[in-house]
């Protein structure tokens, strides 16, 4: 396999990490540059633009005689009060006239809130100006119903970068996802034991290592099931040749058995000749199993079936007969009480 051309799984890691810083930086610049945009086409006023527009104006109220004269920057309110604290005119409402007169009285100001006071001296009356701290909006209505530029451009802020970061992760897993597929899939292919596939690439390094480990693998693995497979061919062959070999020679001794049948024997002989005859059918079955493992293409395998244990005994003692008499042995059969054998019965 080629692995030219790939990129490491470090790299992939730092190009997300560098989407990710530059997807944040983004989300801030943007409704910050957003911000300073409709500042500048006179939408919103900065946080501090109210604050130095009606300090400006200080100087300017105290050397204008007429009033009326002066052009208020948006958001600033005015109370006019004589020397003995009586209204004259304003634009305040009454709660913000309360808190005005207040001031001018106490010089006490709640510096919790988001307006706050400045007071004038002229040479005929008083004048208190409240001004915004932060930025607003120049429409009223906007300042009314909507919530601060600066809430605006915070919480637009914190959307951004959220929709940042779940947008990456989500491509850079689905991109991860993707490399990893072709070992998936090799992977499954092996559980279901089907080593005849073909293994995909990745793009990525150390994903690409890991594919050509389990090509390697498969194919290790492919000889070395094929060469099992040949040696059980060829072992079944020559159980299957083996077994057609046996059955010559037994045929001829079954014609023979046959023939001694035929004949006049005596009882003893004729007690072998069954032997014989037993032995005949007991290699029959035997060659008949080599037969049949050697034709199953998956091995041969064993079939429970009901036996008549009384007959089975018979013939097991028959055979040890057999065996004892061409030895020049005798055989003993001890069994053990009828209560032990039910023992271990119930118990088996």
């Amino acid at each position: 396999m080629d692995i030219k051309m790939k990129t490491s799984l470090t790299r992939t890691f730092y190009k997300f990490l560098v989407c990710l810083l530059g997807g944040l930086c983004l989300s801030v610049v943007v409704p910050f540059a957003c911000m300073m945009f409709a500042s500048s086409i006179g939408l919103v006023t900065l946080a501090d633009n109210n604050e130095r527009q009606t300090k400006a104006l200080v100087p300017i109220l105290t050397a204008t005689p007429n009033v009326s004269d002066i052009h208020f920057p948006t958001g600033t309110k005015f109370l006019r009060l004589t020397k003995n604290y009586g209204y004259i005119d304003t634009n305040m409402s009454e709660e913000e006239k309360e808190k005005a007169l207040m001031f001018a009285k106490t010089g006490f100001m709640d510096t919790s809130g988001k307006t706050q006071f400045i007071f004038i001296t002229r040479d005929d009356e008083y004048i208190v100006l409240q001004y915004v701290i932060g930025s607003q909006y120049l429409n009223a209505q906007f300042n009314q119903y909507l919530p601060s530029p600066e809430i605006m451009m915070i919480s637009l802020i914190t959307i951004s970068s959220l929709g940042v970061c779940v947008y990456l992760t989500v491509h850079f897993a689905k991109e991860l996802r993707k490399e990893l597929t072709p070992i998936l899939e090799a992977t499954k292919e092996i559980e279901n034991n089907n080593l005849d596939f073909t293994i995909g690439h990745s793009k990525i390094l150390e994903f690409e290592n890991v594919i050509i480990s389990f090509d390697s693998m498969r194919n290790s693995l492919k000889g070395s099931l094929e060469k099992q497979w040949r040696s059980e061919k060829a072992q079944r062959e020559q159980i299957a040749s083996l077994a057609h070999d046996l059955k010559t020679p037994l045929t001829v001794m079954q014609g023979n058995i046959d023939l001694l049948d035929e004949t006049e024997l005596d009882e003893e002989q004729k007690l072998y000749l069954s032997y014989a005859m037993s032995s005949s059918e007991q290699m029959k079955q035997y060659i008949k199993i080599l037969i049949d493992i050697s034709k199953a293409s998956a091995g041969y395998q064993l079939q429970m079936e009901d036996v008549n244990f009384p007959e089975f005994w018979k013939h097991i003692l028959s055979q040890t007969e057999i065996i004892c008499k061409d030895k020049v042995l005798s055989s003993k059969l001890n069994t053990a009480s009828s209560v032990t054998l039910k023992q271990v019965f119930y118990s088996a």
